[in-house]
């Protein structure tokens, strides 16, 4: 399961007081502190977000270098199987046929797997959507809510 940082502040993604201005009204304090306060708390709360999209897509990267290495790994298996098999196939059709027209065969064989395999492939690919997507969405509901009308 991966773990985000702690995200500061309320459910609503409002930040929490900071402790400058705990015990001390927003009357009480000049507009320069309540700016400065401002700016530190927007500070924070872009730094949480930058910090849960590294973790999410450090996340996304571990997983697919794992299914890469374990696909890789696969592969080099079934390669070396093809190799025997094929050359197992040829020669059991050249005990009906030419030689050379038994290779060929197995080999255009191959070639029509590749071309299959090749084009799933791609498509897969396509479908990819790799991505912070939990902080886009925490940045579009932030916008919504800085730019909602206060009652």
């Amino acid at each position: 399961m991966t773990e985000y940082p702690p995200m500061t502040g309320d459910a609503r993604g409002q930040p929490a007081p900071s402790p400058a201005t705990s015990g001390v009204s927003a009357g009480e304090r000049s507009v320069g502190e309540l700016v400065s306060d401002l700016g530190s708390e927007l500070s924070t709360h872009v730094q949480t977000h930058l910090a849960l999209a590294r973790a999410e897509i450090r996340e996304d990267v571990r997983t697919a270098t794992r299914a890469g290495l374990l696909a890789s790994g696969a592969g080099l298996a079934a390669f070396v199987a093809v190799l025997l098999l094929s050359a197992a196939a040829a020669w059991a059709l050249a005990e009906v046929m030419a030689t050379g027209l038994a290779f060929l065969i197995v080999g255009g064989a191959w070639a029509v797997v590749a071309a299959a395999l090749a084009l799933l492939g791609k498509q897969r690919a396509d479908a990819l959507d790799p991505g912070p997507h939990q902080t886009v969405e925490e940045i579009k509901e932030d916008k919504r809510w800085a730019t909602a009308p206060s009652n």
